[in-house]
């Protein structure tokens, strides 16, 4: 009887021992479980190339480095920045980044580099804001950051939304991770995103400097506008967060000897109230010092058209391809710059700069817009024919002489070759060459390569072949002119 007992003692010790191992194999499954969950969630907002990408550039080359939301991500084009005016840039911007996470990405950015210029995009600045996401813009901004800025950033996330967070967590987890978004009282927040650190990055270059792609419109839009400008507008204060981030970013710029410029992209939400606070943050800028570029007031002066350029709310990747034009050619002429050139960016840059002009000149949907992108410079080969008609514009006219075709003559058909603006062979006749990896023939029939032939009727196409034998057959549709100014808003 008592060796009975002394065995079931024994057998119960084990179990409960067994009972205990089991438990931490499960909690332990359940742990990786759930950081690899978060993990995957949490970084699906911005790529991991983005946080390494940026460490990646050598230290103290950039020239200029550009921050803010998501209508920066798509509005600006490093490559093509570079194109235009040979200096280096970077997009360290996130989904909805408030300007209290500008600062602190600021200053993740003065970790390995030294811009001579900054510039801020400023969408977070009005109550468009309010269209994003509370915490995830939080959570995906600090994917950019390491250190002290990372848990900086995370502090900002609303109580009630940590509170939410927290919930979730212990119905999802019971017990395990009950803790993980008490943000104000953690040191540690590798559980959250891997801490990004310049030692332990693979030093790959994100080919896409930041940016982010939008294919354009393809197709004949048929419903386009400028923005509508207001004249009856409220009174209005910045929100005092944002006053405060603005005044912490100019004061830590001011400090550093970095130049700031602002804008703000163009986009299909532009009511009196969030006019009102642009032009309070323009009635800030000018306080300061400060120069500014509004798109919103300059789409009829650049040809900006919404559906066109942009979704209506991000710029695709004709839009970017006008504002960074335009913002390359004015930071040229109101800041100098002391640039260092580095022949492995130089190359980064062009490689880049190849792979987006391609889908820039496919997608340009706007006759001029598309001549004076290749009347522009870019290098490449550019085959012309002609079908005389009276739908011509002297605008257009002007266009295809810049090209290289001096000679060209609206009242006769025309058929020509041109390489980098420079004319090769012209004809009223049939003509035929070798261009790139192509024989090319274009007669009235229409355009040929390598024997076989692409036409659709149109009275003016524009081939353009780059350096890659790559190849855009556009056909521009003379009755698509946009000489209206279409507006979203009726008169105030």
């Amino acid at each position: 009887m008592i060796l009975y007992i002394s065995g079931f003692s024994m057998l119960k010790k084990i179990l409960i021992i067994l009972r205990i191992i089991i438990s931490v194999c499960l909690l332990s499954v359940v742990f990786v479980f759930s950081y690899n969950y978060l993990n995957k969630a949490f970084i699906s907002q911005i790529p991991k190339e983005a946080a390494s990408g940026f460490k990646a550039i050598k230290d103290d080359k950039l020239d200029v480095v550009v921050v803010g939301s998501s209508h920066a991500q798509y509005s600006f084009n490093p490559s093509f920045f570079f194109e235009e005016s040979g200096l280096y840039s970077y997009v360290m911007a996130s989904q909805c980044q408030p300007l209290p996470v500008s600062y602190q990405i600021v200053k993740e950015i003065l970790k390995t580099q030294h811009p001579k210029l900054l510039v801020l995009e400023v969408f977070t600045a009005t109550p468009l804001k309010e269209m994003c996401s509370a915490d995830s813009c939080y959570v995906a901004a600090q994917s950019l950051l390491t250190g002290d800025e990372k848990r900086a950033v995370i502090s900002y996330l609303p109580e009630d939304k940590a509170k939410e967070y927290e919930e979730k967590a212990e119905e999802t987890y019971n017990d395990l991770l009950t803790n993980h978004n008490m943000w104000k009282e953690l040191n540690d927040f590798s559980f959250l995103l891997p801490n990004y650190e310049p030692d332990d990055i693979v030093r790959n270059i994100d080919a896409s400097f930041g940016y982010v792609y939008q294919d354009g419109f393809d197709g004949t839009p048929r419903n386009h506008w400028h923005i509508k400008i207001h004249n009856n507008i409220p009174e209005v204060e910045l929100e005092p967060e944002d006053l405060e981030a603005l005044n912490n970013i100019y004061e830590l710029c001011k400090k550093e000897g970095i130049e700031l410029l602002l804008y703000k992209t163009p986009m299909d939400s532009i009511d009196p109230l969030n006019q009102a606070y642009r032009y309070k943050v323009w009635q800030w800028a000018e306080e300061k010092n400060i120069k500014y570029v509004d798109f919103v007031n300059m789409t009829k002066q650049l040809d900006y058209y919404m559906f066109v350029h942009s979704d209506s709310f991000h710029a695709n990747i004709t839009g970017a391809g006008i504002m960074t034009d335009y913002l390359a050619k004015f930071i040229k002429e109101n800041y100098v710059f002391n640039h260092q050139k580095d022949e492995d960016l130089d190359l980064a840059y062009t490689n880049s700069y190849q792979d987006y002009i391609t889908s820039y000149l496919f997608y340009e949907g706007l006759p001029k817009t598309y001549l004076r992108i290749l009347a522009d410079g870019y290098d490449g080969n550019i085959l012309i024919r002609y079908q005389a008609n009276n739908l011509i514009t002297d605008e257009i006219v002007e266009s295809i002489k810049k090209l290289g075709f001096d000679n060209f003559d609206p009242n006769k058909n025309y058929y020509a070759y041109a390489r980098n603006n420079q004319l090769v062979i012209e004809s009223n006749n049939e003509i035929e060459t070798n261009v790139s990896n192509y024989n090319i023939k274009i007669n009235e029939e229409g355009v040929y390569f390598n024997g076989d032939i692409w036409n659709d009727n149109a009275y003016l196409n524009i081939s353009y072949i780059n350096d890659a034998s790559k190849v855009i057959i556009k056909n521009i549709d003379l009755y698509t002119q946009f000489d209206k100014d279409y507006q979203n808003y009726d008169d105030d």
